[in-house]
């Protein structure tokens, strides 16, 4: 997947924020054993901590029932106090310029926040989710350093993205079976 995204679009001069996540992942620089998931998802956060090699910290905050996620003012605040080297970020929209949205306020700041405590920024998003459908701002394409999309993405924001320069990778469906 690395080689296939650097394929898609010309590299791009060096930021600070970017740290060649696919490059680290493959080249065996992550130690799994160290690896530490933060998460403001609660059904995120029971999933992960099955996994014996991971460390996994819930944000806490104010549970939202619809997704069962976390915000507010604790969970931004906890943001402000630790470093992530990867935050994965989802969206509710994108504008045709580019501005990233969230369904509200709270998620809105939410999504800010992990964004300025990370060191790397990976959005990932079926093509439902990058309609403008959202409500709040909260960044801007360029500001991202990969983007994860599905099949169905439109031609318009994989145009959005390579002027944009942000690298996308394009995941293919996993075949499972269904146990009877």
């Amino acid at each position: 997947m690395a080689r296939r995204g650097r394929g898609v679009h010309p590299p791009r001069p060096a930021h600070p924020r970017r740290r060649g996540l696919l490059r680290r992942a493959h080249g065996g620089a992550i130690n799994s054993a160290a690896l530490q998931v933060v998460t403001t998802s609660i059904p995120v956060a029971l999933v992960a901590s099955r996994n014996a090699e991971l460390s996994v910290y819930n944000l806490g905050g104010t549970v939202d029932p619809d997704d069962d996620s976390q915000s507010g003012q604790w969970t931004r605040e906890s943001l402000e106090h630790i470093r992530i080297d990867t935050a994965f970020i989802s969206v509710s929209g994108l504008t045709s310029d580019g501005q990233l949205l969230a369904t509200n306020p709270k998620a809105a700041r939410v999504k800010r926040a992990a964004m300025d405590a990370a060191t790397t920024v990976v959005l990932i998003a079926n093509h439902d989710q990058l309609d403008a459908h959202g409500l709040v701002k909260f960044a801007q394409l360029d500001e991202l350093d990969h983007l994860v999309v599905d099949a169905g993405v439109s031609h318009a924001v994989l145009t959005l993205a390579a002027e944009a320069g942000v690298p996308v990778l394009c995941a293919v469906p996993l075949e499972t079976e269904v146990a009877p």
